[in-house]
């Protein structure tokens, strides 16, 4: 499990989660202080190229943190590491905090504890979500 942990800087939606990875994949969306699930789609095979699924469109909050993350299930992850873009750095309307990952996972239920987690410099997986900021 791969992705991100993220704070919305104004309230909005997310209608799509996707990533860049190789392989129909699973990703999800949780709320990061209680662990809910607010999304949870299969993204089809993107062959190393950013895609993105529908899901129904979910609320979130400014200044709540949230995760998105994707199961890799032990091939077609995609790494990125941060050189001069460390984290933790604004892009448009959300604050990418930290990344995250837990080896061996795959579930809906949160996970009881991230293998890594707080990594500033260096991102596992490339999950991510369409943000659209309330007008």
């Amino acid at each position: 499990m791969m992705g991100y942990i993220f704070t919305p800087n104004v309230n909005g939606t997310i209608t799509h989660i996707g990533g860049y990875f190789d392989g129909t994949k699973t990703t999800r969306l949780w709320q990061y202080s209680n662990g809910n699930l607010l999304a949870s789609v299969s993204v089809p095979d993107p062959n190393y190229s950013w895609t993105y699924a529908d899901i129904t469109d979910v609320s979130v909050t400014a200044g709540t943190k949230y995760v998105v993350a994707t199961a890799i299930n032990g091939s077609g992850a995609a790494n990125i590491r941060f050189v001069s873009d460390q984290l933790p750095n604004t892009y448009g309307n959300i604050t990418i905090n930290y990344s995250c990952y837990r080896s061996g996972y795959d579930s809906d239920t949160y996970p009881s504890y991230w293998t890594r987690e707080n990594r500033t410099d260096y991102t596992w997986g490339m999950s991510d979500i369409t943000f659209v900021p309330d007008e």
